[in-house]
């Protein structure tokens, strides 16, 4: 049994005085039972679910599951299913229902065998009702089918707590009665399980063995459906919501406590087992009513006399994989997404062919001076080829950097953004923020790493490449790439939308490209505090600087004032830029929200 005693929660700001969204809200959902929680918008259903869920807790009462109170043993990650009426980007579009399911078992349990996951799929497929789209893509599964499988994988742990929010609205009747009848089955079929289901869709209140009334964040009601009509005075459920507008919440939620105890004892919500099927024998009460509810006033002071199922006869949650083992995994089904993805891999593709090509497609009319500054070694070079030969030296090095950073911006900047949902959900699941950016860095890294390699040696083979060594000249564009990537995640990882994300990257790799001091100077001062702060301006200045020997070196300080920094000192700077990229980037991973 879950029982929530006197849970309130408060939201304030800076702006405006605190506000109660929680109010005293008391109840107990039994086990193998549904419960539903009804009540209109803003009503606090929300944040009773983050109550529920662990992910914001409430700020004072205490939260019982089967006589554990879960502010001192809170609850293991595989305790828990999470549903919600999300939208499409919840689970991986581009793989079949029977593969979201194999991959959600294999992120959540430990030590299951093929035959193991294949046949715990197969249940819940069974289970359901998605058999006959096992092999479907997600993205070409009806919305009802898609909530299926939303279930189907938060299942995959067996958890003891089915929390779901919106699960059966916005769809048709008919659909509706199917979902409910499902997670009445789902609450059955687990000894101990409590599913709950929140929601303000009034149309299934006689399916629900016991309803919770919520409004404006205090409990006005708890019982059977059938009861609120004449609770409330009304002539049919359909007219609850705008007789709970005709009087303030805590009117009502002081009216429901004042009658609540004759409620209960006229419900039998509070009897024991004995004395309810006493009472069924003599008055032939229906036989879906709640077995037993227990007041809600207080928490039992000896958890272990709790009533029904025991505490032993609880199943222990499962073992979650290892950090190795969900990256591994996290990065075998990315590399899986990419390939059934066309559009993007057809685009990534092209960008790693066709960006070297167009570098030395600039670079190309100005070639022989590049030849001309190359073969003369410490013989001077006529101003006519000097100067040109600089130039296209300047440039061939600041394009190789902006052309890795803008392969970075297309490779990070929605990485973690367009899967946030998911990525919530995974993170309900257990799936420390570690795993998950272990494996965007062991996706995206070589990708960015080989195209800057590939610019370089494609420069080098074809134009001729530039008077500085070659290792310098690949390995700053590369941690460039690098270090502009980690800063693209970490702006996706605080971003609420891929649109949005890719908007911030966008208009900082433009504000790389003014102020990396390139094009025209900074003055001294402003420079030496702006560039530290700026990835592209230790990529290709670094490069420059390694070309100090030559005489192209000194040329291209008369062209640019700017200071070019060592070599040793881009590299240090860079690997800093990297680590402070990936240190916010995790931070970002770290928040929950409801996916």
């Amino acid at each position: 049994m879950l029982e929530a005693f006197n849970l309130s929660r408060s939201l304030s700001s800076k702006e405006v005085d605190s506000r109660s969204i929680l109010e005293s809200v008391s109840f107990a959902a039994p086990a193998s039972q549904l419960t539903l929680v009804i009540g209109p918008t803003g009503s606090g259903k929300r944040s009773l679910l983050e109550a529920l869920s662990g992910i914001r807790p409430a700020d004072q009462g205490v939260l019982m599951l089967h006589g554990r109170d879960l502010s001192r043993q809170p609850l293991h990650p595989n305790e828990l299913g999470v549903v919600t009426n999300s939208k499409r980007d919840c689970l991986p579009s581009h793989l079949s229902a029977k593969e979201t399911l194999a991959s959600a078992i294999m992120l959540r349990v430990r030590d299951l065998s093929p035959s193991e996951v294949t046949a715990r799929s197969t249940k819940l497929l069974g289970l359901c009702g998605l058999e006959t789209v096992a092999n479907d893509r997600v993205a070409n599964l009806a919305p009802v089918q898609y909530r299926r499988l939303l279930l189907a994988t938060a299942l995959v742990s067996d958890p003891i707590l089915v929390l779901c929010q919106d699960f059966t609205h916005d769809i048709d009747a008919k659909s509706e009665r199917e979902l409910v009848a499902l997670l009445k089955l789902i609450a059955a079929d687990l000894p101990g399980r409590i599913v709950i289901n929140l929601t303000s869709s009034l149309a299934q209140l006689p399916a629900y063995d016991t309803t919770i009334v919520l409004h404006e964040g205090h409990v006005c009601f708890h019982g059977p459906a059938r009861a609120i009509p004449h609770y409330f005075t009304i002539k049919s459920v359909e007219d609850l919501y705008p007789r709970l507008a005709m009087r303030p919440a805590a009117r009502w939620g002081d009216s429901w406590s004042r009658h609540r105890d004759s409620y209960y004892a006229a419900f039998k919500i509070g009897a024991t087992p004995e004395e309810l099927a006493a009472a069924s024998d003599d008055e032939n009460t229906d036989t879906n009513e709640p077995s037993r509810i227990r007041l809600p006033s207080t928490p039992a002071s000896n958890p272990e006399e709790e009533s029904s199922p025991p505490v032993s006869t609880i199943p222990p949650p499962a073992l979650t994989p290892g950090l190795f083992t969900q990256t591994a995994l996290l990065v075998k089904r990315r590399w899986t997404l990419l390939r059934r993805s066309k559009r993007d891999s057809r685009i990534l593709a092209a960008l790693f062919f066709l960006l070297p090509i167009i570098t030395v497609l600039l670079i190309w009319p100005n070639k022989a001076f590049l030849a001309a500054a190359l073969t003369a070694k410490a013989n001077p070079l006529p101003p006519e080829t000097l100067w040109p030969a600089a130039y296209t030296c300047l440039m061939a090095a600041f394009v190789q950097t902006l052309v890795v950073v803008f392969f970075a911006l297309r490779c990070g900047a929605r990485e973690i953004a367009q899967e946030r949902a998911l990525i919530d959900r995974e993170r309900l699941a257990g799936v420390p923020p570690g795993a998950l950016l272990l494996s965007k860095i062991i996706f995206l890294f070589p990708l960015v790493l080989g195209q800057a390699v590939w610019l370089g040696l494609f420069v080098e083979i074809v134009a001729g490449g530039l008077p500085s060594p070659l290792w310098i000249r690949l390995a700053l564009p590369a941690l460039t790439g690098l270090a502009f990537t980690s800063l693209c995640l970490a702006i996706s990882s605080f971003s609420s939308s891929r649109e949005r994300a890719h908007s911030w990257c966008l208009t900082l790799a433009f504000c790389q490209m003014l102020l990396a001091g390139a094009l025209l100077g900074l003055p001294r001062v402003i420079g030496s505090l702006i560039h530290p702060f700026v990835t592209a301006y230790y990529g290709w200045s670094g490069i420059v600087s390694s070309m100090a020997p030559s005489q192209l070196h000194d040329a291209i300080g008369t062209l640019v004032r700017t200071h070019f920094a060592e070599p040793k000192l881009a590299i240090s700077v860079l690997f800093l830029h990297i680590l402070g990229g990936l240190i916010i980037a995790r931070l970002g991973l770290r928040k929950i929200s409801l996916p």
